[in-house]
């Protein structure tokens, strides 16, 4: 009894701990409640009733008056647990239900109703009503919709006694008991309905007052249509406004303006690119002369924009196409850079020039910026990839026609490095140097022959791929040069050694007209791969029909001499 209350006193929520030994049907309880009081409970525990193994709700008898009660958590820990106990015997553990009582009404407050718990039958563990215990409420729609439902918690609206209210719950899973809160809406919304006809009334108020005020403004404030009109057209002041229909008026000497600055614009645009072509393409110093005189240099760039394509041609194959691709180019150019005072033209061929004044010898940072921001523009738009050339500073007509073809010049680092790119000509890579030493990689032409005839496939495009790496540090001429001779050394080897001659010959005739439209070296070494693959299967095919030649050979000349006593392998190979 010592160690007993001593667990007791250490754990206030436990109500009394009972010790049963049923191999001599003794019972003792730190509370003095005797086996009499408990038999219901001993003779469950005698049967095995598995249904009172678990923490379950009980009102067991007060040991000083047998006509109370009290309520009461019991868990029965069975002897397995622990096994100097008799094997016919238990410890009873009562727990109070105040202690949880009172945890269940701390979390009440004035807007819920009630917070209860229930096991998995329905029954009240403990409600914020005490005298509910033990209660019975499985009958209820909402406790059967919550012992129904897969879920762990949740919640829903339901009529209760009449009143509709929000039912929340939390299951657990250890204990198979739930924990339900109803609210009633009342409660939760409060004067929620006296809130919404007020707002409801000052809102209507708000419109009303906002009317009566937008009327008298308009009738009787300063009417700034009316007083544009007579600024822009002699028309008389009537007291009958109804009379003019203002709005009639404005739009039609609005179009009538609009349409003289397009006019203007265009022919303002005409002469801009025709005065760039002029100094670009032919003229004198007369239009260099008359740009300087506007003060905008004294430095002028040349811009260089060229129009990508998917074919090889600059600005696509159609010509109409190229011409709107160049002039919508033109258009965006001019409208990005007009602040900048530059000037811009077509000048054919996919080609856009740009004339960019500037302060110092270098071209600023955000104009660089401009120029990339452009690109990106026009290929979202217009879907078209632009390349762009940066030319040298000039001072004079002849340096700034130099700028432009140096300009020009950058768009051959287009074949090495890529489509819509920005190159910048550097004056030092611009100087005339000495023309290097070519070096025709013959050897590594030799093993791409050799393995076109073999029809090895992986080695064939691992060698072109060598090739191509091997010629990209020449300059563009020098790149085109090996290309030609690349392409005449494997006609020559390949082509007679072919059965479908005429197959061959119209390769190799292909790719020398679509030669000169490749765009980047990338694009060349793809090509190259096309062409030397569909020579590796026609050299393959031209095998099979030699092999299927010497065999039908053989096969004939054993049947013409087939009795000769001298006949062997030796003869048959040397005929």
């Amino acid at each position: 009894f010592g160690t007993l209350n001593r667990i007791q006193s250490t754990y206030p929520f436990i109500h009394s701990i009972g010790i049963y030994n049923g191999s001599n049907n003794t019972y003792l309880n730190t509370k003095g409640i005797t086996k009499d009081q408990e038999k219901a409970l001993l003779e469950e525990i005698n049967r095995k009733n598995t249904s009172y193994f678990h923490l379950f709700p009980r009102r067991i008898s007060s040991a000083t008056s047998a006509n109370r009660s009290e309520d009461v958590l019991t868990f029965v820990l069975l002897p397995s647990y622990y096994s100097p106990l008799s094997s016919k015997g238990a410890i009873v553990i009562n727990m109070s239900t105040d202690t949880i009582q009172d945890l269940i009404g701390g979390y009440r407050n004035e807007a819920v109703d009630s917070l209860h718990v229930i096991d998995d039958k329905g029954t009240i563990i403990t409600h914020s009503d005490r005298s509910r215990f033990m209660e019975d409420i499985s009958q209820e729609s909402y406790v059967q919709s919550i012992l129904a439902s897969d879920k762990e918690s949740g919640y829903f609206t339901r009529s209760i006694d009449g009143r509709k209210s929000l039912v929340t719950y939390v299951k657990s899973k250890d204990m198979n008991w739930t924990f339900i809160s109803v609210s009633q809406y009342q409660n939760l919304l409060f004067n929620m309905q006296a809130l919404r006809t007020s707002a409801l009334v000052l809102a209507l108020a708000c419109f009303a007052v906002s009317m009566f005020l937008s009327i008298w403004l308009t009738h009787h404030a300063y009417n700034p249509i009316r007083h544009l009109l007579e600024k822009m057209s002699a028309i008389p002041k009537v007291k009958d406004r109804r009379q003019i229909n203002e709005f009639a008026i404005l739009d039609m000497t609005y179009a009538e303006m609009t349409e003289k600055m397009r006019s203007m614009e265009s022919e303002a645009s005409v002469a801009r690119q025709a005065h760039v072509l002029q100094l670009l393409k032919g003229g004198d110093e007369t239009a260099f002369h008359r740009l300087a005189g506007e003060g905008k240099g004294p430095y002028f760039l040349a811009v260089a924009l060229l129009l990508d394509s998917e074919d090889g041609s600059p600005g696509g194959e159609d010509e109409e196409l190229q011409s709107y691709a160049c002039a919508a180019v033109a258009r965006a150019a001019q409208h990005m850079l007009e602040p900048e005072g530059a000037s811009v033209a077509a000048v054919g061929d996919g080609t856009v020039a740009i004339l960019l004044p500037m302060k110092q010898s270098r071209p600023p940072l955000h104009v660089l910026g401009m120029l990339e921001e452009l690109q990106g523009e026009i290929l979202r738009t217009l879907r078209v990839s632009v390349t762009v050339g940066i030319g040298t500073a000039a001072q004079t007509y002849e340096e700034l026609r130099e700028s432009f073809d140096c300009a020009q010049s950058c768009f051959r680092q287009r074949f090495f490095e890529g489509k819509g790119r920005l190159f910048q000509a550097d004056p030092v890579i611009i100087a005339v140097t000495e023309p290097s030493e070519a070096q025709y990689p013959d050897k590594r032409e030799k093993r791409i022959i050799d393995a076109i005839k073999l029809q090895q496939s992986d080695k064939l495009e691992k060698e072109i791929d060598q090739w191509i790496k091997e010629i990209r540090d020449y300059n563009y001429h020098e790149v085109m040069f090996f290309i030609n001779q690349f392409i005449g050394g494997l006609y020559k080897q390949l082509n007679v050694h072919t059965v479908k001659n005429r197959e061959s010959a119209d390769l190799f005739l292909g790719f020398t007209r679509r030669i000169t439209r490749f765009q980047t070296l990338q694009e060349t070494a793809d090509a190259l791969k096309e062409l030397a693959l569909q020579l590796c299967s026609l050299s393959e095919e031209s095998g099979a029909v030699r092999h299927a030649e010497v065999v039908d050979f053989i096969q004939m000349y054993v049947r013409k001499h087939y009795a000769r006593p001298d006949m062997s392998l030796e003869q048959v190979a040397g005929e």
